[in-house]
């Protein structure tokens, strides 16, 4: 049978993700990495800049080369940017908004931040992401719309229904002086009013029409590690 021990220091299959401590800051791009007692040597990318010795760090670990991908938090785990490239080509630390259910245990640090915000996905094994082909909006906490995190609302299509409008208008004409036979309209006291309805003539057609302003689609993506 085999032992932990011997499974842990295992040769990695390539591209196996494994979790560790930081002991030693090499240069601005390298930090060597206690990976289940093996120290390792481990590229850091930019966009991972800033992990300190005894920072617990994420690593992929390929053939020849081991990267770190999830600990130098900057912008921190659960953050939410647009990519300008492919949705197939982001980067390995970043996920793709687009509601899917995702690992609990692989994403774990994305879990502990967003937890079921946007979904439970099976309620015990995976989470949701947030969606895309969404217009993001800032929270207010005392708006009825945007007072409540992960709230979608809206409608990218507006109904408009065929339609017309009424009104009424009097005229009224007060008489002036007068006697004898010259009849009502001419007789002192009395005042004459005429009543009109007006209807508009119905215009447009129902049906739904497009409620989008100019626009452009970038991916939308989540910090994962």
């Amino acid at each position: 049978m085999t032992d932990i021990a011997t499974l842990i220091n295992a040769a990695p299959e390539p591209g196996e993700i494994r979790t560790g401590t930081v002991t030693e800051l090499v240069d601005g791009s390298h930090v060597k990495v206690n990976i289940g007692n093996k120290v390792r040597t481990v590229f850091v990318p930019p966009e991972q800049a800033g992990v300190v010795v005894g920072q617990e760090v994420t690593v992929r670990l390929d053939e020849n080369v081991a990267t770190l991908i999830g600990g130098g938090e900057n912008p921190p785990v659960g953050s939410v940017t647009l990519w300008a490239g492919s949705a197939a080509a982001i980067p390995g630390n970043w996920l793709l908004c687009n509601a899917a259910a995702v690992s609990r245990a692989t994403y774990a640090k994305l879990f502990a931040k967003i937890g079921t915000t946007w979904g439970a996905g099976d309620t015990s094994t995976t989470f949701n992401l947030p969606p895309g082909g969404i217009f993001p909006v800032g929270y207010k906490a005392s708006d009825a719309n945007f007072g409540t995190v992960a709230h979608v609302g809206g409608d990218k299509d507006a109904t408009a229904v065929s339609h017309t409008h009424s009104t009424s208008a009097t005229r009224v004409f007060k008489s002036g002086s007068g006697t004898g036979d010259e009849g009502v309209a001419n007789g002192s006291g009395f005042t004459l009013s005429f009543d009109w309805d007006v209807s508009t003539a119905s215009a447009g057609s129902s049906g739904t029409n497009k409620n989008l302003p100019p626009f452009a689609v970038f991916p939308m993506i989540i910090r994962a590690f």
